[in-house]
């Protein structure tokens, strides 16, 4: 029903999760049938640098194209199977609790290395979700034709967009 209306729809994917019943497979084989059952476009890795090939070879199976999405972006050889990821480009630089994570952007204006080497067909979705005043942001989401992740309920705190 939301793919009739022009909605796109990503599954979580919580590698870290150990509170959800496993299915039984491998995660990607599971990801890709649950997507394909329910008409979803892909997944948002949370908490991932990147997406594993397996997501994408999964989906190719089932004829799927998804889009992979990473919280971390992505790596420049993970370009190949990804199409979309966060973009963590202001003050959360390399959080400590994330080290494999390449956010290392200081100053606007910025632009994405990433759409760029692939001549537009990636996607990052600016993000930095302790911000309140998020003006550099949403002009480098316009600056670069990137989406922006308004996120103002961050794990129950609510933090509004000024």
């Amino acid at each position: 029903q939301l793919a009739a209306r022009g909605v796109s729809v990503l599954w979580p994917y919580l590698d870290w999760d150990q509170g959800t019943r496993v299915e039984g497979g491998a995660d990607q084989d599971t990801m890709a049938s649950l997507l394909k059952a329910t008409g979803g476009r892909g997944i948002n890795g949370d908490s991932e640098p990147f997406v594993n090939i397996s997501f994408w070879q999964a989906g190719q199976a089932l004829n799927l194209s998804l889009a992979l999405q990473a919280e971390g972006g992505t790596r420049d050889n993970a370009l190949n199977w990804s199409a979309t990821g966060w973009g963590y480009w202001g003050r959360q630089s390399n959080p400590g609790d994330a080290p494999g994570y390449n956010w290392t952007y200081e100053e606007p204006p910025l632009v994405d290395r990433f759409k760029y080497v692939t001549a537009g067909e990636y996607t990052t979705g600016l993000c930095d979700r302790y911000d309140k005043n998020r003006t550099s942001l949403i002009q480098m989401s316009w600056f670069n034709g990137d989406a922006y992740v308004s996120w103002e309920n961050v794990w129950g705190a609510f933090n509004k967009v000024t």
